[in-house]
């Protein structure tokens, strides 16, 4: 075949990534007799790439097996050797910062996004991640980014909003915002997009929790009650005489929990006030969505973390690969067709109320 110039020289002790595993083999030599020099074959280059090791490190980690029980699930090979913690801890950490880096550095300036929904997830009392989830115009969900600081202030809110304004999102307080109804990231919102003007939706079941709080347990079925009425309003007029109700019903019964009502009360009527077609409200009641993604991704992943020895950095790449695993298994709203007839229809009525 134009090679009889190369010739067999042997074999050599190496080491190679199969199936997962870095093995010792027998690498083939072979020589080249024009040149005197020993040729690279190319199988065996394609086998020194870590990069299917990475993969599989990384593929295995994401499900839930932590590094210290990586050899135990590895599978059995020949004579394997470099399957150690620090070995799996390098592969995953270069996976695991391109998957950051993905996550934190991605252009959002094409994503169409009309209602953006944010909570936090705690590190164990260390940190938390304040994270913001988007749905688009085409019903999709799309995990738009995280800010980590100590708690969930203005400032970090501010910071994370901050963030997602330089990757390209264009925040409008015509957008729908969805909280659990931190006091940071609703100063933080109105501070960047104007007080009284820009959408907050509060979620719901928050705020029964929090009225739980001060009311007798045999006033629960009943302050539950009321809140849903509120939100299953169809019309504004309909949800701020709920409102009116439930705020008499609580001056009656508990003052702290009436003044908790108060507060919240423009914020739980939002989704009327913005005419949200019913089949959409269910994505907007709650940062359950939010909640869901953490489920399925941080949270599983992490559970295997006794003590964030890596600091800041190693928290944010299990946060951002545990957003992406999540991202990966995500379905369309519900209703979404009705997303773009009725965002069509809620411009012509703005333009007709400013002209």
């Amino acid at each position: 075949d134009g090679k009889g110039h190369l010739a067999r020289w042997g074999y050599k002790r190496g080491r190679a990534y199969v199936g997962g595993q870095q093995v010792a083999m027998d690498r083939p030599r072979v020589r080249d007799l024009r040149e005197g020099a020993e040729v690279m074959l190319p199988a065996w280059k394609r086998l020194q790439d870590p990069r299917e090791f990475d993969e599989t490190v990384f593929g295995r980690m994401i499900r839930g097996i932590s590094t210290r029980d990586y050899e135990g699930a590895l599978m059995t090979t020949m004579d394997a050797l470099g399957v150690s913690k620090s070995n799996v801890d390098r592969a995953f950490i270069r996976k695991a910062t391109a998957k950051w880096q993905e996550m934190q550095e991605r252009d959002l300036s094409k994503l169409k996004v009309w209602a953006i929904l944010i909570d936090g997830i705690h590190f164990r009392g260390e940190a938390v991640g304040i994270c913001a989830m988007g749905y688009t115009v085409e019903g999709e969900k799309e995990p738009l980014g995280f800010w980590e600081g100590s708690t969930e202030s203005t400032e970090n809110a501010s910071a994370l909003l901050a963030d997602l304004e330089r990757r390209g999102l264009k925040l409008t307080p015509d957008m729908l915002f969805g909280i659990d109804g931190g006091g940071g990231l609703t100063k933080s919102l109105e501070n960047r997009l104007g007080k009284g003007k820009v959408l907050i939706c509060r979620c719901f079941l928050h705020k029964l929790r929090n009225l739980k709080k001060y009311l007798a347990p045999r006033y629960h079925r009943e302050a539950r009650q009321r809140l849903y009425r509120i939100r299953d309003a169809v019309a504004l007029e309909e949800a701020q005489r709920e409102v009116r109700s439930m705020l008499e019903w609580l001056k009656e019964i508990n003052v702290s929990a009436h003044r908790s009502l108060q507060e919240a009360a423009p914020y739980l009527t939002t989704l009327q006030r913005a005419e949200v077609p019913a089949e959409l409200r269910k994505h907007l009641y709650t940062t359950n969505s939010v909640e869901s993604m953490f489920s399925t991704g941080p949270r599983k992943l992490m559970r295997n973390v006794k003590r964030w020895r890596g600091g800041s950095m190693q928290r944010q790449r299990y946060l951002a690969v545990g957003l992406w695993w999540a991202w990966q298994h995500f379905r369309k709203l519900n209703g979404y067709r009705k997303i773009a007839p009725w965002l069509a229809q809620r411009e012509l009525a703005m333009k007709k109320r400013a002209g």
